[in-house]
């Protein structure tokens, strides 16, 4: 049974269950439809989960760093509580009215002596420091790309001073100062995204938390995450802009300054964030089309200057102008790359989309020269080969077969082969064909399909006869049962039962056709040789078929 929202608690013993409500989770936050994230704190410690839900609320995959072996940890068990829950508040604790001990005392101390405690403890605690100082200093309402560096460089430096390398818990430390240090800074990039100033601030922090990334060599996606984070929250308030003109006032200057002002580089992240400002149009025509069209000059600017888009670029600027109809207008703009078989294919569809078949022609063509695996170069023949049935181009087709027929067994294919191929060459053909069809049939359905096609177009029953194996069964078999049956009624009987044996079977049978074919076996054969047939249990008497056949004599 897969394991659900509604009943994951079921398989929970009741004291686990009772201690996760006790436990708290903070910082939900949801990456993309049914995938969340969130911290869960058990005493001191912090653990970072994610569960990722089907749209029927199954749980497709979780995740804890707590190191616990099992498939629903406690930390797991409280986030789904919160989840099953959808954040209601009574799933969380309640403040306690009594005050702590440490509330108690510091009700009750002098208000110098508390003070020189703090200055203590804040000068051998900088992290502590930093958030102190963060919380109680007047509140600032502008910020420049020095001061946002030198809070970066403090946040890291606080908590792990000159160290080269970076722990797990050192690196959540972290995480957390920098979300409490640059709180003001991302809101003042919110307030001022359509001004210069707060777009490059928002793209110096991109840039600032990818080097930092970079520079300790992270394994953990905690920073990708937080820079996520950040970025969601300003793209966010873009997509709320109901004013259109304010709309194109932003991505007029997302484009100036991450595509044509050569200060901040294209990485990752501010790719991301681009690519957010598109995803985010989905619901709104008009603005998918200004972006587009956007892009679209972009692109032609790159073309213009001789520049290539890297791969990953290439990748989003044919999706958005094949989405918005401005593709055939650039398609000749286009370069494929080599091995990068996703793309390429890609390409290729959106030229046959558009009827460009012999650009797509060439595209494959050149494709396959590349490649030095046969393996890559069947999609691109698939290609081809709808290419020239739509230009009734008989001759390529042809050559174009004699590859693809090995992958996907097109029967109408062979005889085309068979009809503009020279009888040796054909025959050396069909026969280093049929060997490799006959050696994938434990694989493969088609091939067997395939392989009885192609006996059968050449009156080969004897053969067919000979291949009856347990990766034959009965439907295919009774569709040719009456050939058989005129070749060699007895042979034909006796290899029926290499099909199924009693001690083990390699598919699943169609056991109507097995029946089938016992009734129409008593209704065709003469008496003699289903006796003959009968003598032979000691030879195949372990086989289903032999005894579902004596079943349906006795019961007669």
């Amino acid at each position: 049974m897969e394991i659900t929202l509604q009943n994951y608690s079921k398989n929970i013993n009741a004291s686990t269950l009772k201690k996760s409500q006790k436990l708290i989770v903070r910082d939900i936050d949801e990456l993309k439809p049914n995938s969340f994230v969130a911290y869960v704190d058990e005493d001191r410690n912090s653990y970072d989960v994610s569960i990722i839900l089907s749209i029927n609320k199954e749980i497709i995959s979780s995740a804890c760093d707590c190191g616990s072996k099992s498939n629903l940890c406690i930390h797991k068990i409280v986030f789904l509580n919160y989840l099953s829950a959808k954040g209601n508040v009574s799933n969380k604790i309640a403040r306690k009215k009594k005050l702590t001990q440490a509330e108690e005392i510091i009700s009750g101390i002098d208000v110098n002596i508390l003070k020189n405690w703090v200055i203590q403890l804040l000068n051998k605690n900088k992290d502590l420091e930093l958030l102190f100082v963060n919380e109680f200093s007047n509140d600032k309402k502008e910020f420049n790309s020095k001061e946002v560096k030198i809070l970066i460089d403090n946040s890291i430096k606080s908590v792990i001073k000159n160290k080269k390398s970076i722990e797990n818990s050192e690196l959540k430390k972290i995480i957390d100062l920098l979300d409490v240090t640059l709180k003001p800074v991302v809101v003042f990039c919110e307030d001022n995204i359509s001004k210069k100033e707060g777009l490059d601030l928002l793209f110096f922090i991109i840039d600032e938390l990818s080097d930092f990334h970079n520079r300790y060599y992270l394994t953990s996606v905690k920073v990708e995450r937080f820079v996520e984070k950040i970025s969601n929250q300003v793209n966010s308030k873009i997509y709320l802009l109901k004013d259109y003109d304010k709309w194109t006032e932003i991505v007029d200057l997302i484009f100036e300054t991450i595509f044509y002002d050569s200060k901040f580089s294209l990485t990752i992240s501010t790719f991301n964030f681009v690519t957010s400002i598109y995803t985010n149009t989905s619901d709104n025509n008009d603005r998918r089309f200004y972006f587009a069209k956007k892009l679209e000059a972009f692109f032609l600017f790159l073309i213009k200057n001789n520049q290539t888009p890297s791969l990953l670029f290439s990748n989003f600027i044919l999706d958005v102008l094949s989405e918005n109809k401005l593709f055939e207008s650039n398609f000749k703009y286009f370069k494929s790359f080599r091995y990068e078989n996703s793309f390429n294919l890609k390409l290729i569809d959106a030229l046959l989309e558009i009827n460009k078949l012999e650009e797509a022609e060439i595209l494959s063509v050149h494709q396959i020269r590349l490649n030095g695996y046969v393996e890559f170069n069947i999609e691109y023949w698939k290609r081809l080969k709808n290419i020239y049935s739509i230009q009734k181009n008989q001759t390529k087709l042809v050559e174009v077969l004699t590859n693809t027929v090995f992958f996907d067994f097109d029967f109408e294919g062979l005889m085309l082969i068979k009809a503009n191929k020279e009888t040796p060459y054909y025959n050396k053909f069909r026969s280093n064909l049929q060997g490799k069809v006959k050696r994938i049939f434990s694989k493969s359905k088609q091939a067997v399909l395939f392989y009885y096609q192609i006996l059968n177009s050449e009156n080969a029953y004897s053969k067919m006869i000979e291949t009856i194996c347990s990766y034959t069964n009965y439907d295919l078999l009774f569709e040719y049962k009456e050939e058989m049956y005129l070749t060699d009624k007895l042979a034909f009987l006796i290899n029926l039962t290499d099909i199924e044996s009693k001690w083990y079977s390699s598919k699943t049978i169609n056991v109507e056709y097995r029946e089938k074919l016992i009734l129409w076996i008593l209704e065709r054969y003469e008496t003699i040789i289903i006796e003959t047939f009968l003598k032979g249990k000691t030879r195949y008497g372990n086989s289903i078929f032999y005894e579902e056949f004596v079943k349906v004599i006795q019961a007669k």
